[in-house]
């Protein structure tokens, strides 16, 4: 466990006395935390003025604990005041030397009584980037929980842009206890579109794609929103309406495969495609709000970002659905005329853009210097610089149809796979498999 720099701790046995102005206080609070949403907890909250004030911010869940209990119905009484019961509470802290919190759950724990606890009890509660924040005589002093190592993150649909959907987590194991459950618990059917479209997690936030249209009637139109909560406490930071996303009543893994390719978040930046055929926008991962939308962009049905570029892919017929469906009955790939494109993320240019005259698959990987693609005849790769090619081999891809699928009409969206690994590219379709060579594409 990663340590936190606990040269305030002489200072945690002193109850920190209130100043006589508990909004300006709270303002104090957010703006020195630099938190922006997720779980507050108030350590000695008091009659709960400066809990009620932290509670005026609709980003937060908030609760207080009290040893006093004499102090408890003043305290939820100033929360009623603020009319924000239940999203913000006070509770009575009977034991002192504990926190009643899973691991890794607060996002800023506010003390001006520490009770009877010690900084290992602190860094348990707090979560990974949390912020613990003591009151002095000189104001609200700062102290931070660094990411620890082991800990990973899955920023592209298939965990980074080499497209091995492999983690590097050593915490992750077989499931002991819940840590939080959000809603929605059903989803709107099961015959029809998926309502959830594909999730990422960067930096203890996580970021998806969900219908969130009653799951009463699936006739009812879908409501697509962008969505961010919390990844350690669950609590919503904000959501976004989507555009025209999908069709509710397309039929169940009935495609597109592309959907879940088309969000990617990294440290403080979100890429989405709000709409099925729109842009690429770039979101602040904090607050929701568009930074920036990037010209030339639209129809882009994969992202992948690393080190400040874009690696995008574009495809002219990503819309046509209905055709596309009619060639994948018969078991056959409909013509496509797709476009590999880096983008300067700072300049929002177009540093080159390659036309390939065929569906290009999304399962784009990129690694060590290229971008490995895939078509349902080649794996080619292309220099991640100048976009030119470096080598193309035959790959003849099939999809897996029978006729009892071409009786019934059921639509084949299948996506091959493609791996970048150490040296080697691996490529699949629905019959096998082939391992390349990175560098110059020999099997």
């Amino acid at each position: 466990m990663n340590k936190l720099n606990f040269s305030w701790l002489a200072l945690l046995a002193c109850p920190l006395l209130l100043s006589g102005n508990p909004a300006g206080d709270a303002r104090s609070i957010l703006a020195q935390s630099k938190v922006t949403g997720g779980l507050i907890v108030h350590l000695g909250c008091g009659t709960g003025e400066l809990l009620a004030e932290l509670g005026k911010d609709k980003r937060f869940l908030v609760h207080g604990l009290e040893r006093d209990p004499s102090k408890l119905s003043a305290a939820r009484e100033s929360i009623r005041k603020n009319g924000s019961y239940g999203r913000v509470s006070a509770e009575h802290w009977i034991d002192s030397t504990r926190l009643p919190y899973s691991d890794n759950l607060v996002n800023l724990l506010v003390i001006e009584d520490s009770g009877e606890l010690d900084d290992d009890e602190i860094l348990r509660a707090l979560r990974p980037l949390g912020t613990v924040l003591r009151r002095t005589d000189e104001g609200w002093k700062a102290t931070g929980k660094e990411w620890p190592e082991d800990i990973d993150e899955w920023t592209h649909f298939m965990h980074g842009p080499d497209g091995n959907a492999v983690s590097t987590d050593k915490r992750v194991g077989p499931p002991r206890h819940l840590q939080w459950v959000g809603d929605p618990k059903f989803s709107r059917a099961h015959e029809q579109t998926a309502s959830f479209s594909v999730a990422v997690t960067t930096r203890g936030r996580m970021f998806y794609v969900l219908d969130e249209a009653p799951a009463v009637d699936i006739r009812v139109p879908s409501q697509w929103s962008l969505i961010a909560r919390d990844a350690f406490n669950g609590v919503i930071l904000w959501k976004r309406p989507m555009g025209n996303w999908l069709n509710q009543f397309r039929r169940f893994r009935a495609g597109p495969a592309n959907l879940p390719f088309r969000l990617v978040a990294k440290e403080d930046k979100v890429f989405v495609t709000m709409d099925f055929e729109g842009p690429v926008h770039m979101i602040d991962a904090a607050t929701g709000k568009t930074l920036k939308v990037f010209e030339g962009t639209e129809k882009t049905k994969q992202i992948i970002y690393v080190d400040g570029m874009l690696t995008l892919l574009r495809d002219d017929e990503v819309g046509q659905m209905s055709k596309i469906d009619d060639f994948r009955r018969r078991g056959e790939f409909m013509k496509h005329h797709c476009h590999l494109m880096r983008v300067d993320v700072e300049s929002g240019k177009k540093l080159w853009e390659t036309n390939v005259d065929d569906l290009v698959f999304p399962c784009l990987a990129q690694k060590d210097g290229r971008i490995f693609a895939q078509t349902p005849k080649r794996v080619f790769a292309v220099d991640y610089k100048t976009g030119k090619q470096d080598w193309s081999m035959d790959f003849t891809s099939v999809l897996p149809i029978s006729g009892g699928k071409i009786r019934t009409g059921e639509m084949q969206w299948e996506s091959p796979t493609l791996v970048a690994g150490d040296g080697i590219i691996y490529a699949a379709d629905f019959k096998k498999s082939r391992a390349y060579e990175a560098e110059t594409g020999k099997v």
